[in-house]
């Protein structure tokens, strides 16, 4: 049903057709073009590499989160009331993004994310289960409103023909760790402990978006102020 409605409100979306037939260049061409890209614009790579660290911590929490709560009596249905409030916090950060348009979309992005960490820290101090799912909630906006400065930002800033490039790239370094994440987690728990690292997890997300925040790169990049040009470059494709 979601994948329908996405589908007509799609539909509803004017996108010009280009009158000129696209030239590809050879995949290996594209490949490096798109990591210049990346390296050509710190705030680009300080996004992915900050991803990359959140998918890493949430894998571990995926793992060992159900784990804990399983010990505890009715855990999977608390666990399934964590899980709904986060959903829900996605929705409202969403909603919160067609309202909010920060002229330093990237900062911003990085200071919401910290609202990821409560989540951590809660569940692995063993906190009341009410305030867990408030910071579930929370830790929702914290993914979601943060993807959608992210992702709109590409959009202003990148010329048209790399987009996609730095995307693929974006996904790559979101995703291509979760599986490792997902099989070094028991590892890690049985060193420091189910608690201890859903806690590192929490800490890894606080730190890398602390420094993240202080890059130049991405203090610079002000959507009034600036340089780069969303408007549609030489193509090569």
């Amino acid at each position: 049903m979601t994948f329908a409605a996405s589908a007509l409100i799609l539909r509803r979306l004017a996108v010009p057709r280009k009158s000129d037939p696209a030239v590809r260049d050879s995949f290996f061409r594209e490949l490096r073009e798109g990591f210049s890209e990346v390296l050509s614009r710190g705030w680009v790579l300080n996004s992915i590499a900050v991803f990359t660290v959140s998918n890493l911590a949430f894998a571990a929490l995926n793992v060992i989160g159900p784990a804990l709560f399983f010990q505890q009596t009715d855990g999977a249905l608390k666990w399934g009331v964590l899980l709904a409030a986060l959903n829900i916090g996605t929705v409202v950060g969403n909603l919160t993004a067609l309202r909010w348009k920060p002229n330093r979309t990237i900062f911003a992005a990085r200071i919401v994310e910290i609202a990821q960490v409560p989540l951590f820290i809660s569940i692995a101090a063993d906190a009341p289960l009410l305030l867990t799912v408030s910071a579930a909630l929370v830790a929702g906006i914290g993914i979601s409103l943060p993807d959608a400065l992210w992702y709109s930002t590409l959009q202003e800033q990148l010329p048209e023909n790399v987009i996609s490039r730095v995307a693929s790239y974006d996904w790559l370094g979101s995703l291509a760790l979760r599986p490792i994440g997902y099989s070094v987690s028991a590892t890690i728990a049985s060193g420091l402990g189910e608690a201890g690292t859903i806690m590192l997890g929490g800490l890894a997300i606080l730190l890398t978006r602390v420094i993240g925040a202080m890059h130049p790169s991405v203090h610079a990049l002000d959507r009034r102020y600036s340089t780069e040009s969303a408007a549609p470059a030489a193509s090569n494709e």
